[in-house]
């Protein structure tokens, strides 16, 4: 009688690789499901720094724009004190005694010269 023990047996070959297992439907919607999520996150991630970006660069925009509007309120009054300034030079009677038959002066015809934009003299 023939046991299982006395039976050859087959010889059993080991395969370096071994080879994966078939997945499931549901492993891989499993996977699927945990890469979606992994997606989701860095998406909302780029986008919180992205909005954080633009926040801080609206921010140092507006501050920009505000130093430049200052800047140009400044230069604006420094003008108008330069103005008055050398208004107030030209239309003295010491600058028009020195200066006021000055041939640049009477050159210019096209636009008044700052003693033609003086206030007459008040009778003394």
């Amino acid at each position: 009688m023939d046991t299982a023990q006395d039976a050859p047996q087959e010889e059993k070959t080991t395969d370096p690789t071994p080879k994966k297992r078939a997945r499931t439907s549901s492993q891989n919607h499993t996977e699927l499901t945990e890469l979606e999520t992994k997606l989701e996150a860095k998406i909302e991630a780029i986008g919180n720094t992205y909005a954080s970006t633009a926040a801080v660069t609206d921010q140092r925009l507006a501050g920009l724009e505000e130093l430049i509007t200052t800047s140009f309120r400044n230069i604006q009054e420094q003008f108008g004190f330069i103005e008055q300034t050398l208004k107030t030079v030209v239309c003295s009677p010491i600058f028009a005694a020195q200066f006021g038959n000055h041939p640049y002066l009477q050159e210019q015809t096209q636009a008044p010269t700052p003693l033609q934009s003086c206030p007459s003299p008040k009778p003394e």
